[in-house]
C-alpha cells in the first residue's frame, strides 16, 4: 500500500506577519490552496491508495467564511483520505467540536479517537492528540505483538523545538519498541530519532520553523520505505541578525523575513533585501547603534526593555494568549 502523507497545514487566513491580499483569498489562503493542490497531485502521479493528514489542517477550532470558501478550491485526490485531529482545530477536551469537521463534508474519515486496522502484515494505528500519554500496547491492545505504523499528532517527551525541550509526551523508549514506524505531526522541525519521524508541517507557519524543510511524504508500507518531497509552494521563514554584520544569506521561495538591524545600517539592510523578488514579507525590528563598551551589545537592553514589555502586554490583551501568539511574541521580541 502507498500512502501519500502531510500535516500540519494550518488553514488560515493569515499566518504571523503574512497578512497581505492576493489575487482573490489572502495571500496566506492562495499559498495553501497551491501547497495542499501540489501535495494531493503527488498522490495521482505516484498513484498513492490513500492520503494521511496527520494533523491540524485547520489553524484553529473555528473557521471564517473566507477559510471555508477556500477550501472548495482543492482539487483532493480521487482516494480515500484519513484526517487526524490535531490540537488546533480542538475545541474542547471531549473532543466533540473541531473545525475538522468540514472535511467530514467531503467524505473524509476523521480520527478523533485512537484506532487501528489490518493492513496485511501490518497494523496501521492511528494516535490522534492526546491528553493523557499511556503506552502503545494499552492503546492499541489488538495489535500487541505484532507489527505496528503508527500516524500520529502528539507531543513526544524529550524533543527539542528551537528553544523548547518537550518535558511531557510519549516515550521514546516505548516507541523503539512498540512500533516499526512511528509518523509524527505537531512538532513543526523534521527530525529523526530510531523509528520516530517527525515529519515537520507542509506549509511553513511562523518563524518558529527557521530555515526548517516543509515537505509532503510517500510511505510504501510492505518496505516501510518514505520517500521525501519538498513543497515548492510553502513558506520560508528566516530570523536574521544584521546588528553586528550584515548578512545577505541565500534564500528559498516564498521567504518571510524577520530582520533585525541597527540605526546606522538600516538603509543598507533594506537595499538588500527589499530588492530580493523571491521574499514575501519582511519585518524590521531598529535597535540603537552599537555603544562602546567591553562587551560591544546594542544598547536595546538598556533604552527599550520596558517598551518591549509594554508592547507584549497591549498584544496579549487584544489577540489573546493563544500559544501561536506567545510563540510568535517570544520569537520577535527576543
Amino acid at each position: 500500500m502507498k500512502i501519500c502523507i502531510y500535516t500540519d497545514v494550518h488553514f488560515s487566513q493569515t499566518s504571523s506577519i503574512v497578512r497581505g491580499n492576493g489575487k482573490k483569498y489572502s495571500t496566506r489562503l492562495e499559498q495553501l490552496i497551491e501547497s495542499v493542490n501540489w501535495a494531493e497531485n503527488l498522490a495521482v502521479e505516484h498513484n498513492c491508495d490513500a492520503v494521511y493528514n496527520l494533523g491540524d489542517f485547520v489553524d484553529k477550532s473555528s473557521m471564517n467564511a473566507q477559510e471555508i470558501s477556500a477550501i472548495s478550491e482543492i482539487q483532493w485526490a480521487k482516494v480515500p483520505h484519513t484526517c487526524i485531529l490535531g490540537n488546533h482545530e480542538i475545541k474542547d477536551r471531549n473532543k466533540d467540536f473541531s473545525s475538522l469537521h468540514v472535511l467530514k463534508l467531503l467524505g473524509f474519515d476523521l480520527i478523533t479517537e485512537p484506532s487501528e486496522v489490518e493492513c496485511g502484515n501490518i497494523s496501521l494505528c492511528y494516535l490522534p492528540y492526546m491528553f493523557e500519554y499511556k503506552s502503545l500496547d494499552e492503546i492499541f491492545p489488538d495489535s500487541v505483538g505484532k507489527k505496528r505504523i503508527v500516524f500520529s499528532h502528539n507531543d513526544i517527551e524529550g524533543i527539542q523545538l528551537g528553544g523548547y525541550i518537550f518535558d511531557k509526551g510519549f516515550s521514546l523508549v516505548d516507541i523503539s519498541k512498540s512500533c516499526e514506524l512511528f509518523l509524527n505531526g505537531h512538532i513543526h522541525a523534521y527530525g529523526e530519532y530510531g523509528n520516530l519521524i517527525n515529519l515537520g508541517n507542509l506549509c511553513g507557519q511562523n518563524f518558529g520553523e527557521h530555515n526548517v524543510p516543509h515537505r509532503a511524504y510517500i510511505l510504501d508500507t510492505e518496505t516501510l520505505e518514505l520517500t521525501h518531497f519538498e513543497n515548492p509552494y510553502a513558506l520560508n521563514f528566516y530570523k536574521i541578525d544584521c546588528t553586528t554584520k550584515i548578512k545577505d544569506i541565500k534564500l528559498k521561495n516564498n521567504a518571510v523575513l524577520t530582520i533585525k538591524a541597527t540605526e546606522d545600517n538600516i538603509e543598507e539592510v533594506k537595499n538588500i533585501f527589499n530588492n530580493k523578488k523571491n521574499v514575501i514579507d519582511i519585518k524590521y525590528t531598529v535597535v540603537p547603534k552599537l555603544i562602546n563598551n567591553n562587551e560591544n551589545k546594542p544598547a536595546e537592553d538598556i533604552i527599550q526593555i520596558d517598551h518591549l514589555q509594554s508592547l507584549r502586554e497591549y498584544i496579549l490583551k487584544e489577540l489573546g494568549e493563544t500559544e501561536v501568539v506567545k510563540e510568535e511574541l517570544n520569537i520577535l521580541t527576543k
